[in-house]
């Protein structure tokens, strides 16, 4: 196996691109996570934000990931990779119209 030596410049650009790649849905994705979280009376909104970002982080990379892969060109990627978490975010703001046990919270 060949030894190949990659400058630490060149690792800082990399992780750059990923966090700018990333930072479009990962931030819609926390604050949509949070805002349930303390609505439901959470107790700890800081940890969650935390966590909820690093899903959605991971979400995003992932779902641009698999655009990128299916032969989309980069930019259609990115579009629907976030446009896909942006909407997940809104449904995971949405109020339930029904509750678990089956009851209607609106007519």
């Amino acid at each position: 196996m060949p030894h190949v030596e990659v400058s630490a410049g060149t690792v800082l650009a990399v992780l750059g691109l990923v966090l700018l790649i990333v930072q479009p849905g990962a931030i819609p994705f926390t604050y949509a996570v949070a805002t349930r979280y303390t609505r439901r009376g959470g107790k700890r909104p800081a940890l969650t934000a935390v966590g909820a970002y690093l899903l959605g982080f991971v979400f995003t990379l992932i779902v641009v990931a698999v655009f990128a892969c299916s032969d989309f060109p980069l930019f259609a990627a990115l579009l629907f990779g976030w446009g896909t978490i942006w909407l997940f975010a809104i449904l995971i703001l949405r109020d339930p119209e029904v509750r678990p046990s089956g009851a209607h919270l609106r007519s």
